[in-house]
């Protein structure tokens, strides 16, 4: 929190926290270091992320590249969304009972959805290409900041909906797209038309 320097370290002590205890699923350590020059410019700097399931180390950023233990690692090559796994999820404050029907559009754009349980994890695998995509709203940064640098590292892109000064203070959620280049953009631009018409028909 030293406010003369934009470097901040954020750190998510267990990832998939439900899982660990209840030994359901994958969940990790994770620290990411980002750096904040001005309102609403977040970069993800470096990540690293321990799999406390399957006994691996996650790590990197943009200009590190990214790697499991020591073996380099990509994003898939998919450009397809209709061939695409989608990992996602529904953090606690999900509204369930609101107007989600922007998020079933979403999913029927792709192949399969899968649901983890590890913000953390899902990112891990994009940015080793067993899934091709992850979205979720209402993400904290936190759960995310790590893993956002390891995909830029094996070359994905992310894209942050509401990203304002609350949601780099780890106060206030956003919306989240991460994949290769390709279907970044498609899903990035098929949210943005299915979320603006959320808000037409409210």
């Amino acid at each position: 929190n030293n406010k003369e320097t934009s470097y901040k370290f954020v750190l998510d002590p267990i990832d998939g926290t439900f899982n660990f205890i209840r030994g359901s699923g994958p969940s990790a350590i994770s620290i990411g270091l980002v750096k904040n020059d001005s309102p609403g410019d977040l970069e993800f700097v470096f990540g690293v992320i321990y799999d406390l399931t399957e006994d691996r180390l996650f790590w990197g950023g943009k200009s590190f590249g990214s790697y499991c233990n020591n073996s380099k690692i990509l994003v898939s090559d998919k450009y397809t969304l209709s061939e695409s796994v989608l990992f996602s999820g529904f953090p606690v404050r999900f509204d369930f009972d609101g107007n989600n029907q922007h998020i079933w559009d979403l999913y029927q754009n792709v192949a399969k959805v899968r649901m983890i349980g590890s913000a953390a994890m899902s990112l891990v695998n994009v940015a080793m290409g067993s899934a091709d995509a992850y979205f979720e709203e209402n993400i904290m940064l936190w759960d995310v900041a790590a893993g956002l640098a390891i995909v830029e590292g094996s070359g994905g892109d992310n894209h942050i909906f509401n990203h304002g000064d609350l949601f780099i203070e780890g106060k206030n959620p956003a919306t989240l797209i991460s994949a290769n280049s390709s279907l970044h953009l498609l899903l990035a631009r098929l949210y943005e038309i299915r979320y603006r018409g959320k808000k037409n028909d409210e």
